[in-house]
């Protein structure tokens, strides 16, 4: 298991846990999570389809909380997952900028 992998399960079960608790300094930890993760683990031949992924988290992370129970819950994993998925995108903007430059 290499460190990318590692990075994501740690930035998945920070979002379903932050369904049910308090995360402290959550949208900290999910930035630098993310970061950290578009910078190193996201390949070349992947960056469209991760960016891709990333608006249409970002767009569709509110469309369940008309689910009568589980709504709140499910809305706030993917809101928070949408945090650390478009902290990645700036990431691998960011590396694609460097790239480029050098």
């Amino acid at each position: 298991m290499n460190v990318g992998k590692i990075l994501l399960i740690v930035l998945l079960v920070i979002s379903v846990a932050s369904a049910f608790v308090g995360v402290p300094y959550l949208g900290l930890l999910l930035a630098l999570g993310g970061l950290v993760y578009g910078v190193i683990a996201v390949d070349d031949d992947r960056k469209v389809y991760f960016l891709v992924m990333a608006v249409a988290l970002a767009t569709a992370s509110g469309s369940l909380s008309a689910i009568p129970v589980a709504g709140e819950y499910l809305t706030t994993m993917l809101t928070s997952l949408s945090g650390g998925a478009s902290a990645a995108a700036i990431g691998v903007i960011v590396k694609g900028i460097v790239d480029r430059l050098t």
